[in-house]
Formats: C-alpha cells, structure tokens, sequence
C-alpha cells in the first residue's frame, strides 16, 4: 500500500470497498522497495461503493459546473484502467453518470 500512497496520493483519502489489480515491472533499490522511476505495466481500480475526497480533478468538475456535491463524490460501480510508463500515470478515458444529491428544505 506505500507504493500506491507513493503513486496516488489522493487515493489516501478514499473510504470504500474497492480493489487494485495491476501488473508492474522495475527495478529495485539495495532495501528491495521498487525504483517508482523504472516502474512500467498497467491495470485496473475497480470501485465496488465508495466516498472519494479531496481529489483535485472532482474539485474542479464541481466549480465548473457549478454544483458544490461533484465535490467529494460517492462512487459505485466504477472502474478505471491506466498505465504506468516513462515515470507517468496514464489513465484511460472513462465515464461517470451523475445522480444529484436530494436536498430538502425546512419551511
């Protein structure tokens, strides 16, 4: 878990049910923890149920359209595939259907 905490910081602040299954490749130093420079391979983040915060790319979904509970989203159903080459995270593509939260008001 310390190489992806090293990898995804943002992923620290993610409280769910969810999986990694990635297939890397690299070098590693003299205390046999990976060289994240000579890292390379790929997989998939499945999310079964889970709430995301602080994620800076949610932050800025929600000033541009506006609405204040993009930020901070509970996720289901979710899965994203990406890669890891020449030191960079590459995420593919991916969608998420959006459901506004009910508000409800006291008169």
């Amino acid at each position: 878990m310390k190489l992806i905490r090293e990898l995804c910081p943002s992923a620290g602040n993610a409280h769910g049910i969810f999986s990694i299954n990635y297939k890397l490749k690299g070098e590693f130093r003299e205390d046999f923890y990976p060289k994240t420079e000579s890292l390379t391979g790929g997989g998939e983040i499945r999310i079964a149920n889970a709430q995301l915060n602080g994620m800076k790319i949610f932050e800025e979904l929600s000033k541009a359209s506006k609405k204040s509970d993009v930020n901070d989203p509970h996720l289901r159903d979710f899965v994203m595939r990406s890669a890891i080459r020449d030191n960079k995270i590459i995420v593919e593509p991916f969608s998420i259907k959006y459901r506004a939260s009910a508000r409800t008001s006291k008169a």
